[in-house]
């Protein structure tokens, strides 16, 4: 719905809180495809390093297929740990 159908007075406010003239200050916070234009400095490497981020950042088929090897691997991991002690070894009370 039209903001004008809402209030006549009102006015759409195209203020993204970084101003208005990029150039005054150097560049621009955030690039006009929506990414980011910053970077942290003075941070440890694994202070930089974001691990949501990452994972936000990945598109539905490569987050599908990291989910789906985390619990492959982690069957993995628990049917190589039951091979290892023996099935005699497990048996119950």
């Amino acid at each position: 719905m039209a903001l004008s159908k809402l209030n006549k007075l009102s006015r759409q406010n195209t203020d993204t809180g970084f101003g208005v003239q990029p150039s005054q200050l150097g560049e621009r916070f955030v690039n006009k495809d929506g990414s980011f234009n910053m970077r942290k400095e003075g941070w440890p490497l694994w202070k930089r390093i974001s691990l949501y981020s990452a994972i936000l950042k990945l598109s539905w088929l490569k987050f599908l297929a990291m989910i789906v090897l985390f619990y492959l691997s982690v069957n993995l991991l628990f049917t190589l740990l039951y091979l290892m002690a023996g099935v005699d070894e497990l048996t119950g009370l």
